[in-house]
C-alpha cells in the first residue's frame, strides 16, 4: 500500500520519523542537562521488573493495533499485485474498440467489439521501433460455454482466446502446466489448449473431447495440451487456440477484438514504461475507434485501493482500542505519581523544581515507550498474520486469489514511530499533570484540596473552549464531524465556566454528561428537524463513540451513590459481605478521576463491540427477509450475451430436460445496459447527463415481481400497484436507493443522483428524468414512481443489483435491441431451488446459463458477512486487553499505594478474606460500570443508525438487541477483571498489620 487516508505512506513515514527524532532529542537533552533526574527516572525500569512488564504490556497495545492494521493492508496489496503479475504476465496494455469514461476504459460490446486486420496493421506500423513497446500481438476473444463429453463436466462461462502463433514468443510463450512452452503451430485442426483452471473444473485431460458453444451452436474439439494459468494462458477458466481457429469458432473471419501490448515490464521493474507506451498507442489509434486500455496499471491501482481501504477501515475502528490505550498510559503515570507522592513532595521541599519532576517522568516513560513500541510492532505482525489466516478460511477457495502474508519495512517503521510518538505525547501530558502538587499535602500523603470554584485559568480555558467549539460548529458547512464535534467541545468546556460559578460538581458533570448523551443520541429525523441536515462518513463512528462514552462516564462516575444504594441493599442480605462491599466501592467513589478513566477505557471497547454486534444481527434479519431479498423469486440466473435466448427458449429447454410444466410458475427476463453506456438526467436540469445503469424488464418480470419499495410516488397504494402501473405504461420507471442523495451506492459514485426524492422519503411527487444513449443518440423521458431497496442475495450476485427499471420496449427504443441476459425464476412451493438451479444450468449450457438459488446465496453472503464482522470484532476486542491491563495496573499499584490503609483495616478487625474481597469488589464494580456505559451507548447508536435514514435496508425496521453477544462480552470482561485482580487481592489480604502501619 502506498497511501493511508489519502496521504502517501512515504511522507507519513518521514514525518513520523522526524517527530520521533524530536522526541528522542528531548530525552537526550534531559540526559545531558540534568543527568540526575534522568537516571532517577530510568532507574525505576530495571528496579521494578513486574511493574515494568505490566506497563510495557499496556503501552505496546497501541503500536500492536497500528502494526497489525498496516500489515493486513500490506498483505492484501502484495497478494493482489502478485495475482496481477501472475495472471497478466507480460501483457501490460490492450487496444480495443471502446472509449475512456471518467478515467475508466469501457469496451464495446457485441459485433461492435471487432475490427479488421487492416486496423491492426496500421497501429502496429505506427508503433514499430518505439523503445517503450516491446511487442504487440493481435488476438480475438469472447465468452462461450464448454462441455467435456468424456467426463460429462461442464462450465457455463469460459473465455476463448485466439492468439497469433508467430507472436507468442515475444510475450514469453504459452507456458505448459508441466513445464516448457506450447507451440500453437503444432496444433492440428480441431485441437485446443485448456488452461489449468478449466481442466481442473471439468476434470479434463489431454485427449478428451470438448464442445464449445458459440453463436448457439456446438463446436467439438480435442484437448491437445494443458497450459498454465496466467499470461497467455488466461486468467480464470480459458481455452486457447490459434487466432484463425478462434475467428472461425466465433464467426468473425479476418477480425480481431484486441491487440495485446507488452512493454517488457516484470515484477521487478513494475510499470516503468507503460505511460510512455500508452501515449504512443493513443496517438497511433487516433480516429480509428480503438482505444488504449491500461490493463495492468488499472489492476495495480485497484490492488492499492483495496489495501488502502482495508487498512483505513481497520485503523479507524482500531482507534477505539488505541484511544483506550492512551487512557491506560495516562492512568499508569497518574498511579505512578500517586505511589511516589511522598517522594515527590520531599524532592520539591529540598529545592527540586516542577520541571525536574517532569523530566524524571518523561525519561522513565521514554524508556518504557521505546521498549513497548518494539514489542508491539513485532506482535502486531503476528496478530496480522493470524488475521490473514482467518480471512483465508473465511474467503475459501472461491476468493479468486490467495493471500500471502507480507509486511513492508516502511509499515513497521510507521507503526513503531507512531506508537512511540502517541505514547510519548501522552506521557508528556500526564507528566505535566502529576507534577502539579501541594508540597505539604504530598509529604503528608494527603490529597490536594481542590480550589473551590475552580481557577481563573480554568475559567479562561472554558470560555475559549466554548467559543472555539461554537465557531467550529458554525463553520461546519454541512459536515457532521465539525458541527457535532464543535458542539460537544462547547458542552465539555462549559463545565469549567460552571465550576467558577461554584455550582455543585456533581450537578455540573451530570448535566454535561446528560447533554452529550441527549445530543448524540437523538434519532436522525429529530436531529435534522432541530439542527438541519449534516453529512458524515465512517469517521462518525469513532467520534460518536468518544463523545457518547464521555457523556455516559461523566453521568455514571458522578452518580455512583444511586448504584451504591442498590448494592447496599444486596449487601444487607449477606451482612458478612457488607463491609467488603462498602470498602470496595468507597475508593472508586472517592477517586472519581481515576475511576472515570478506567470506566472510559472499558466502555469505549464495549461500545464498539456491542454496536457492531447489534448492527450485524439486525442486518442479518433484513438480509434474510424474503420480501426484501428475493422479491418473490427463487432462482436467479444469467446467460452469455453471445449466446442469448428468450423465456420461451428457456421453457422449451427445461421441458426437454424433464422439468414439469408446473414446477416453474413464472420467468422474468431483464436486459441490462451498464452505467458506462447509459446516461440519465433530471428533467429540466442544466447539469450534464450522468452514468446510471438501466434494466429493461419484460412482462413476466412485471407481472410476478414482489420487489420491496422503500418509497412510492403519491397515488400508489402499495408496492404491487407501482409494478402494475409500470407494466401498463412504458413511460414509467423505478429506481434503486443508490440514486438517492447521500446514498453512496456503488453505481452512484460519480454518477446520477435523482432530484426531488429525499433519502428518508416514504412518499414523493412523481419525478421526470431523461434517458440518453451515447451510442444511438436517442433519448426518452420517463417518470419515476418508485424506489426499490431490494438487492438480490445481499447485493453480490448476478444483476440486476442497482439501477433503473423500465419496460423492455422503452429500453429498446432508446438503446436499441438488447439481449436478455438475466433471468428470475419463481417455483412451485415444495420445489427444491438448489436442485432446479442445477437443472437450469444443465438444460441451458449452450447459452452459458449460470443459475443459483437466491436463498442459498443469501445464506452464503450472510455467512461471509458474519465472518467479516467476527474478524473485525476480534481485532477491536484487543482493546479489552487494554482494560484488563488497566485493572492489573490499578490492582497491583493499589496494594502498594494503600498499604497503610490495608494495615488500618486489618488492625480494626478486617480479616484477610474481607480485605481481598474489597479489592475484588472494586475491580468488578468499575468493570460493571464500564460495561453498563459502553453497552447502553452502543445499543443507542446502533438503534438510531438502523432505524434511521443512514442505512436504507434498515430504515423503518424493528430493532433487535443481541442479548447473547452482550452477555458474552460482559462475562468475558467480568471474568478477566476477576482473574486480573485475584493475585493483588491475595497480596493485600496477606499484608501484616504491624508491617503495613510502619510502611513509608
Amino acid at each position: 500500500m502506498t497511501t493511508m487516508f489519502g496521504v502517501p505512506m512515504q511522507d507519513i513515514m518521514m514525518g513520523l520519523l522526524a517527530v520521533m527524532g524530536v522526541c528522542l532529542l528531548g530525552v537526550a537533552f534531559i540526559a545531558w542537562r540534568n543527568r540526575t533526574m534522568f537516571w532517577l527516572g530510568v532507574r525505576n525500569v530495571p528496579r521494578r521488573k513486574a511493574q515494568t512488564v505490566l506497563i510495557v504490556f499496556g503501552l505496546m497495545l497501541a503500536t500492536l493495533i497500528i502494526a497489525s492494521a498496516l500489515t493486513v493492508g500490506d498483505t492484501l496489496t502484495y497478494s493482489i499485485k502478485k495475482q496481477v503479475y501472475d495472471q497478466a504476465g507480460r501483457i501490460d496494455l490492450t487496444v480495443q474498440r471502446g472509449a475512456e469514461d471518467k478515467g475508466q476504459f469501457v469496451a464495446a460490446r457485441g459485433d461492435d467489439a471487432y475490427f479488421d486486420a487492416a486496423q491492426y496493421d496500421a497501429v502496429r506500423g505506427k508503433v514499430a521501433g518505439d523503445a517503450n513497446i516491446a511487442a504487440v500481438m493481435p488476438a480475438i476473444g469472447a465468452s462461450v460455454a464448454a462441455l467435456d463429453t468424456t467426463t460429462k463436466q461442464s462450465e457455463p462461462v469460459v473465455s476463448v482466446m485466439g492468439l497469433n502463433p508467430a507472436d507468442t514468443a515475444a510475450f514469453g510463450g504459452l507456458a505448459a502446466s508441466g513445464g516448457g512452452t506450447i507451440d500453437l503451430t503444432a496444433l492440428r485442426d480441431g485441437e485446443v489448449v485448456l488452461n489449468q483452471s478449466l481442466a481442473t473444473s471439468m476434470s479434463a485431460k489431454v485427449g478428451d473431447r470438448v464442445k464449445l458453444y458459440a453463436q448457439n451452436k456446438p463446436h467439438e474439439y480435442t484437448v491437445a495440451r494443458i497450459a498454465q494459468d496466467g499470461g497467455l494462458g488466461g486468467a480464470g477458466k480459458s481455452v486457447v487456440l490459434p487466432v484463425a481457429g478462434a475467428q472461425a469458432l466465433l464467426g468473425q473471419p479476418g477480425k480481431y477484438s484486441v491487440i495485446l501490448v507488452s512493454t517488457g515490464s516484470t515484477a521487478a521493474n513494475g510499470l516503468d514504461h507503460d505511460q510512455a507506451a500508452r501515449t504512443a498507442l493513443t496517438t497511433a489509434t487516433a480516429g480509428t475507434g480503438l482505444a488504449v486500455n491500461p490493463l495492468k496499471r488499472d489492476l495495480m491501482t485497484q490492488a492499492e485501493q483495496a489495501g488502502n481501504t482495508f487498512t483505513s477501515f481497520f485503523l479507524l475502528f482500531g482507534l477505539f482500542a488505541i484511544g483506550a490505550g492512551v487512557m491506560l498510559i495516562f492512568l499508569i503515570f497518574v498511579m505512578l505519581a500517586a505511589e511516589r507522592r511522598g517522594e515527590m513532595g520531599m524532592a520539591r521541599a529540598v529545592g527540586t523544581k516542577r520541571r525536574h519532576l517532569i523530566q524524571s517522568f518523561v525519561a522513565e516513560g521514554a524508556a518504557y515507550d521505546l521498549l513497548a513500541a518494539a514489542v508491539g510492532a513485532a506482535l502486531g505482525v503476528g496478530v496480522a498474520f493470524a488475521m490473514v489466516g482467518f480471512m483465508v478460511r473465511l474467503l475459501g477457495s472461491d476468493a479468486g486469489f490467495s493471500l500471502v502474508p507480507h509486511v513492508e519495512p516502511r509499515s513497521l517503521a510507521i507503526a513503531y514511530a507512531l506508537g512511540v510518538v502517541v505514547t510519548f505525547a501522552t506521557i508528556v501530558v500526564s507528566s505535566l499533570r502529576v507534577s502539579r502538587l501541594n508540597i505539604v499535602a504530598a509529604i503528608r500523603d494527603l490529597e490536594d484540596t481542590p480550589k473551590p470554584g475552580g481557577t481563573w485559568r480554568g475559567l479562561a480555558l472554558g470560555i475559549a473552549g466554548v467559543a472555539g467549539g461554537l465557531l467550529l460548529a458554525a463553520s461546519a458547512n454541512g459536515k457532521a464531524a465539525p458541527f457535532m464535534g464543535g458542539a460537544s467541545i462547547a458542552i465539555l468546556a462549559a463545565t469549567l465556566i460552571l465550576r467558577r460559578l461554584r455550582l455543585p460538581s456533581r450537578l455540573i458533570y451530570s448535566l454535561a454528561g446528560g447533554a452529550l448523551i441527549a445530543f448524540w443520541g437523538l434519532p436522525s429525523g429529530t436531529f435534522d428537524r432541530i439542527f438541519g441536515k449534516y453529512d458524515g462518513g465512517i469517521e462518525m463512528f469513532f467520534i460518536s463513540g468518544v463523545m457518547m462514552i464521555a457523556g455516559a462516564t461523566l453521568l455514571i462516575a458522578n452518580n455512583t451513590e444511586l448504584l451504591l444504594a442498590a448494592l447496599g441493599r444486596v449487601g444487607g442480605a449477606a451482612r458478612r459481605l457488607l463491609p467488603a462491599l462498602r470498602i470496595g466501592t468507597a475508593y472508586p467513589q472517592a477517586s472519581r478521576f481515576r475511576t472515570g478513566l478506567t470506566i472510559y477505557m472499558f466502555a469505549l471497547i464495549m461500545f464498539v463491540l456491542v454496536m457492531m454486534s447489534a448492527m450485524q444481527l439486525n442486518f442479518n434479519q433484513v438480509l434474510n427477509d424474503p420480501a426484501k431479498q428475493a422479491g418473490g423469486w427463487d432462482v436467479t440466473a444469467s446467460t452469455l450475451a453471445s449466446n442469448p435466448t428468450d423465456p420461451q427458449g428457456v421453457r422449451a429447454a427445461l421441458a426437454a430436460n424433464g422439468v414439469k410444466d408446473g414446477d416453474v410458475t413464472a420467468i422474468g427476463g431483464l436486459a441490462r445496459v451498464p452505467a458506462q453506456q447509459a446516461r440519465v438526467q433530471n428533467a429540466g436540469s442544466t447539469a450534464a447527463p450522468a452514468p446510471y445503469p438501466v434494466n429493461g424488464v419484460d412482462d413476466g418480470f412485471l407481472a410476478n415481481t414482489a420487489f420491496h419499495l422503500q418509497a412510492r410516488a403519491d397515488g400508489y397504494a402499495d408496492d404491487a400497484a407501482v409494478w402494475a402501473a409500470l407494466r401498463q405504461n412504458p413511460n414509467l420507471a423505478v429506481i434503486d436507493t443508490s440514486a438517492l442523495p447521500g446514498s453512496g451506492g456503488p453505481d452512484a459514485i460519480g454518477g446520477w443522483t435523482v432530484a426531488g426524492i429525499g433519502a428518508s422519503a416514504k412518499t414523493f411527487a412523481p419525478v421526470q428524468v431523461v434517458l440518453r444513449s451515447p451510442q444511438t443518440g436517442r433519448s426518452a423521458t420517463v417518470t419515476v414512481i418508485g424506489v426499490t431497496d431490494t438487492q438480490i442475495a445481499g447485493g453480490t450476485t448476478i444483476p440486476p443489483l442497482f439501477g433503473m427499471y423500465v419496460p423492455e420496449r422503452t429500453l429498446g427504443a432508446v438503446f436499441g435491441p438488447q439481449p436478455v441476459t438475466s433471468y428470475l425464476f419463481k417455483l412451485r412451493p415444495g420445489v427444491d431451488a438448489a436442485a432446479m438451479a442445477h437443472t437450469i444450468r444443465a438444460a441451458l449450457l449452450p447459452n452459458g446459463m449460470q443459475a443459483e438459488s437466491i436463498h442459498a446465496l443469501v445464506a452464503e453472503n450472510n455467512q461471509t458477512m458474519t465472518g467479516f464482522f467476527t474478524l473485525l470484532e476480534g481485532f477491536i476486542a484487543l482493546g479489552l486487553v487494554v482494560g484488563i491491563a488497566a485493572l492489573g495496573v490499578i490492582a497491583f499499584r493499589a496494594v502498594v499505594e494503600r498499604r497503610q490503609q490495608i494495615g488500618m483495616l486489618r488492625a480494626i478487625g478486617f480479616s484477610r478474606g474481607m480485605v481481598a474481597g474489597s479489592f475484588l469488589v472494586e475491580s468488578l464494580f468499575i468493570t460493571a460500570l464500564g460495561i453498563l456505559a459502553g453497552a447502553s451507548m452502543g445499543l443507542l447508536l446502533a438503534h438510531n443508525l438502523f432505524t434511521g435514514d443512514t442505512f436504507g435496508p434498515g430504515g423503518g425496521s424493528a430493532f433487535a438487541i443481541p442479548w447473547s453477544e452482550v452477555g458474552v462480552f460482559a462475562a468475558v470482561a467480568l471474568v478477566a477483571a476477576l482473574l486480573m485482580t485475584v493475585i493483588p487481592s491475595r497480596q493485600a489480604g496477606n499484608v501484616a498489620p504491624a508491617e503495613a502501619l510502619r510502611f513509608e
